[in-house]
């Protein structure tokens, strides 16, 4: 697209941190926070960013959707950028392709033209990194 850098493949990569606000919304079926994640960490573009810090939510719908949403937000070059993912068709029989593949968008902020379509592998030599992303917090005494 004109005016977004270099046409063509280019490598991305996020690194995140992540985990619920509160576990007991988290864990509870009923609430709008259900297998709901704070992300936030890094991504890196191919002629956009470097380590540009992100923020966003990870979603888990392993039972309903059988898939895991990504959506995180970031700037670069002056502008917001919010990049949406998904692994999609989760199911015990197809687990090591749809755990390691992830198909996004990346638009700027508060607008509906794709910047760009992106296939992100996650390689399962860091699955246990990944896993040790997750930090689980419980809800503030009030």
């Amino acid at each position: 697209m004109p005016g977004f850098g270099t046409a063509g493949k280019q490598p991305m990569e996020f690194t995140v941190s992540w985990g619920p606000s509160n576990i007991i919304e988290w864990l509870n079926p009923a609430s709008d926070q259900f297998f709901r994640n704070e992300l936030q960490g890094t991504v890196s573009i191919g002629g956009l960013c470097e380590l540009a810090p992100c923020t966003g939510y990870l979603e888990l719908h392993y039972l309903r959707r059988q898939q895991i949403k990504y959506n995180f937000t970031f700037e670069a070059d002056g502008k917001s950028y919010e990049y949406s993912g998904v692994k999609p068709h989760i199911y015990p029989w197809n687990l090591p392709y749809s755990h390691t593949t992830c198909l996004g968008e990346l638009r700027e902020a508060g607008k509906t033209e794709i910047v760009s379509r992106s296939v992100t592998h996650f390689h399962w030599d860091t699955m246990q990194q990944f896993i040790k992303s997750l930090h689980l917090t419980s809800p503030a005494n009030t």
